[in-house]
């Protein structure tokens, strides 16, 4: 996404580990299918839906076992939520740990998708602890328009943002509004 790149001074940069809270309207989806569409040969591990096509059908495999299916630069797990529900909060960290360090030895990216509001806040601090960057998608009334705003909340070694960033969804994906930025 041409906005975040920018603010990211040139998008994530290799070897990490990037988490994504947003609701299911917020778009979070479409930024997983984004990030992983980027460049051919990564994996999009899905755990709570019907894959589609190129997607790795995830739902009935142990966190362990998505470990070793993990393949290319990019790579989406969608959704950690279904990870921290499914198995426990501590299953979810160790497996978080596991993909980190193989992200670093291959010098690849892992986007984990987190849904917001179904995890208490602990959990949340203790997932947002484990990774290098921290995006958030949120959204906003504002009369009768809803207005989608992307936040950096952490990026690991690098100043955080204090501006968020309006997008739109569309058919391919989040783009950034040109209209402009929010406060």
């Amino acid at each position: 996404m041409a906005g975040l790149d920018n603010i990211l001074n040139g998008g994530f940069p290799g070897s990490t580990t990037i988490l994504i809270l947003g609701s299911p309207t917020s778009g979070l989806e479409l930024m997983g299918r984004q990030f992983w569409e980027q460049e051919p040969g990564g994996t999009y591990l899905i755990l709570d839906a019907e894959p589609e096509e190129g997607m790795v059908d995830a739902r009935h495999l142990p966190p362990d076992r998505l470990a070793t299916m993990m393949k290319g630069d990019r790579v989406v797990i969608d959704s950690l939520s279904t990870i921290v529900k499914k198995y426990t909060i501590e299953i979810a960290i160790q497996f978080m740990t596991i993909c980190s360090r193989d992200t670093r030895k291959r010098g690849s990216n892992i986007l984990f998708l987190l849904y917001r509001d179904v995890h208490d806040p602990m959990e949340i601090a203790r997932l947002v602890r484990a990774v290098d960057i921290v995006l958030e998608l949120g959204e906003l009334a504002s009369g009768t328009d809803m207005v989608h705003i992307m936040s950096i909340k952490k990026n690991r070694g690098q100043q955080v943002p204090e501006e968020g960033i309006p997008y739109l969804i569309t058919a391919k994906g989040l783009e950034p509004s040109t209209t402009r930025r929010v406060k």
